[in-house]
């Protein structure tokens, strides 16, 4: 199912960037929109309802550690270069560490549950990886689901030279493979791969705008 209606999906975010319409909605609100009117074709309300109840925060039960390597793993992506780079003596941006609240907030609100995390991730994890994951293998899914999700944002570079689009493709099945672990560790948990997805964006809160220097 997710094999046939991939190309579909696709090639409707490129009819959004080709007409104009909505700038942006065919990497941030598009993919959800898609799953959920399949999930209504095939379930109904009952599996509108069912989708949603995976975003509730208290039922991660035993998952809340991997809640929190969904806050510190993005931010150690981030901070851990710049720290060596600035120690090496190359200017980059300063570190503010007093913008530790805004990053919270950012990840698990403005990018998470009302942000690009939600609009994404319910169409993404919500509707397709449970799908694949009854036929393939965790890896496997992933992969594939990594894959789709590279091309759906093609639109978006569609000035990347073959240098980059041959690093963005690769590297979106990785982190495909990293979301995938996390709504497994957690029983499924949407709430949890938001918050991952609004933390891969967050980092930007803890630098100092337009300064460069130590950290």
């Amino acid at each position: 199912l997710v094999f046939r209606l991939a190309p579909w999906s696709v090639g409707g975010a490129w009819l959004v960037l080709v007409v104009c319409l909505l700038p942006q909605l065919d990497d941030v609100v598009l993919a959800s929109i898609v799953g959920l009117l399949i999930v209504l074709c095939l379930q109904g309300v009952a599996g509108i309802q069912r989708l949603a109840s995976r975003l509730r925060p208290w039922l991660l039960g035993q998952g809340w550690p991997v809640l929190a390597v969904c806050l510190l793993l993005p931010l150690g992506v981030v901070v851990l270069p710049v720290k060596i780079l600035a120690a090496l003596g190359v200017a980059v941006p300063r570190l503010r560490w007093e913008g530790w609240p805004n990053y919270l907030y950012s990840a698990v609100i403005g990018a998470g549950m009302i942000g690009p995390g939600l609009f994404e991730e319910i169409g993404w994890r919500g509707f397709a990886l449970p799908h694949l994951q009854r036929r393939y293998s965790a890896l496997v899914s992933s992969l594939i689901l990594g894959l789709v999700w590279a091309c759906w944002h093609f639109p978006n570079f569609f000035f990347f030279t073959p240098t980059k689009l041959a690093i963005f493709v690769p590297m979106g099945m990785v982190i495909s493979v990293i979301y995938t672990w996390v709504y497994n560790s957690t029983g499924g948990s949407l709430f949890a791969v938001v918050v991952l997805h609004g933390a891969t964006i967050a980092p930007g809160k803890l630098f100092a705008s337009g300064d460069a220097g130590g950290s």
